[in-house]
């Protein structure tokens, strides 16, 4: 398996999930799943996500707060790291966890029970993954995930039409400027 530096790694609207993976000094790294690309980062996934965040300007914590106010959670919060980018994630498990995947609701195609409380989440590569949470808890962390990402794509629509409307009143209402200027210039 094909080992890739963290500081040479960067979550893309590529990334499809981030699970932990035992290395082999026992350290918790991960697998990255991408949608043409399978690789390992000798890094948690937690540290992963929130080195992402930073890139985009923000904090966990920031984004964490993010979707509290945005859609209310109490719990295993969504991380919408980059909107215009596509890329959003969510826990399986508590983020803190060694055991939670990290999962972008942007590429699940299909889910299926699975056996022992285990969900098979089918991607839009059609590339498969074991995720171990029941079928529910998955359904409900997708839901939130996917109610974050649109509550957050509304609220932009929301801007975007009030600047437009900005905008037409300002070229509606336009009427010339009148420059006198009889100072000296200092050049």
């Amino acid at each position: 398996m094909k080992i890739v530096n963290f500081l040479d790694f960067e979550t893309s609207s590529n990334t499809m999930a981030i699970v932990p993976e035992k290395m082999e000094d026992q350290r918790i790294g991960s697998r990255v799943f991408e949608t043409n690309d399978e690789f390992v980062v000798p890094t948690a996934p937690l540290d992963i996500i929130k080195k992402s965040c930073h890139m985009f300007g923000s904090s966990f914590e920031g984004r964490r707060e993010g979707a509290i106010q945005l859609i209310g959670v109490t719990r295993k919060h969504p991380i919408l790291i980059d909107y215009h980018l596509s890329i959003c994630f969510f826990p399986t498990t508590s983020p803190k966890s060694p055991n939670c995947f990290w999962i972008s609701p942007l590429h699940v195609f299909h889910h299926e029970e699975f056996e022992n409380f285990s969900t098979n989440v089918i991607f839009q590569n059609y590339q498969q993954l074991i995720v171990p949470i029941s079928r529910n808890s998955f359904e409900n962390q997708l839901y939130k995930a996917t109610l974050l990402y649109n509550r957050y794509g509304q609220n932009i629509e929301r801007i975007e039409k009030k600047t437009q409307l900005y905008r037409l009143n300002a070229l509606e209402h336009k009427t010339p400027y009148l420059f006198s200027h009889k100072s000296k210039s200092i050049f």
